[in-house]
């Protein structure tokens, strides 16, 4: 009966999609130049990571001109943070047709960097929609000193924790993290987007630590990751009917993440309930979405892992 659903499901989602006349609305742009550039095959390469909700990362790659310039063309169909690698690894934030232009700091091999901070100033953004990529950049600070700090920690309980011990954990933490939260922001003047994009990003980086929770606990303990997965109560999975993951606010890398997640675990068998409702918010997003022609190419494998 699920199959029959989901197919009727994938009829409707396909006869309903009006391919884009022009596909430039979508084309974006990140481009930039590494500052006193000194050409060196150790240190040659900018690449752009961008999520995609449903498949893995577009990984993009530029080799470096001889002036220090770069640039990166790629479609976009819904606005998503993105990490520019040169140096480190700062989040930013793009939407469909945004142009970014990224001056990296071309001392940064030579000069001693202390902190997260000076990490994050060595890239400097201007551009079409560079005042989110800014604000986004800013809270990325924030969050790797307050929030992802608690990484190292939350990984050696996963190994001593029940299911239920590391889901009462991982409340207490967001409800900890979103305090935090409200304290960074009450002393930003960052607009209402980033405000609610920060709170969706903290909560579905919880969410998504919850996920690989179910393959990572085996994994340090060598239980049988079966026998584990088939042992984990129902009520575990919670956090998911709370994430209501067919929100229009999902637009984070974490999102991406938990649906690849998920599309995992249904190989080792989630309770099957909610399995279907995880499916159908699929559907329902990729409909929101309007990806129009990728979706064939990015339904690919996840309907054939469905049926």
């Amino acid at each position: 009966m699920k199959n029959i659903i989901f197919l009727a499901l994938f009829t409707i989602l396909f006869s309903s999609c009006k391919f884009s006349e022009d596909s430039r609305i979508n084309k974006t742009i990140v481009c930039g130049k590494v500052t006193g550039y000194k050409q060196t095959s150790e240190h040659n390469m900018v690449t752009l990571l961008v999520p995609n909700l449903f498949t893995e990362k577009q990984v993009l790659y530029d080799l470096i001109k001889d002036d220090g310039s770069f640039i990166f063309e790629f479609d976009l169909n819904h606005p998503i943070d993105i990490e520019l690698e040169y140096f480190g690894r700062p989040r930013l934030y793009a939407s469909p047709g945004d142009s970014l232009y990224i001056t990296i700091d071309g001392n940064c091999w030579t000069n001693v960097i202390n902190n997260n901070q000076e990490l994050y100033d060595l890239y400097q953004v201007s551009g079409r929609g560079s005042l989110l990529a800014q604000e986004v950049k800013n809270y990325s600070v924030f969050f790797e000193d307050s929030i992802n700090i608690d990484f190292h920690t939350s990984d050696s309980i996963v190994k001593t924790s029940s299911p239920l011990e590391y889901a009462s954990y991982m409340d207490e933490k967001l409800n900890h993290d979103l305090k935090r939260l409200d304290s960074y922001l009450s002393a930003q003047q960052d607009g209402k987007l980033v405000q609610e994009w920060a709170q969706t990003d903290i909560e579905q980086n919880n969410w998504w630590y919850r996920m690989r929770y179910i393959w990572t606990h085996p994994m340090k303990t060598g239980e049988n990751m079966k026998q584990f997965v088939a042992s984990i109560p129902e009520s575990y999975y919670n956090f998911l009917y709370d994430a209501n993951l067919t929100v229009d606010d999902f637009k984070t890398s974490w999102f991406a993440a938990i649906m690849q997640e998920l599309d995992v675990k249904t190989t080792i068998s989630i309770p099957q309930e909610i399995e279907d409702s995880v499916f159908l918010a699929m559907y329902i997003l990729v409909i929101k979405l309007d990806l129009r022609s990728k979706i064939i190419r990015v339904s690919t494998t996840v309907f054939l892992r469905i049926f």
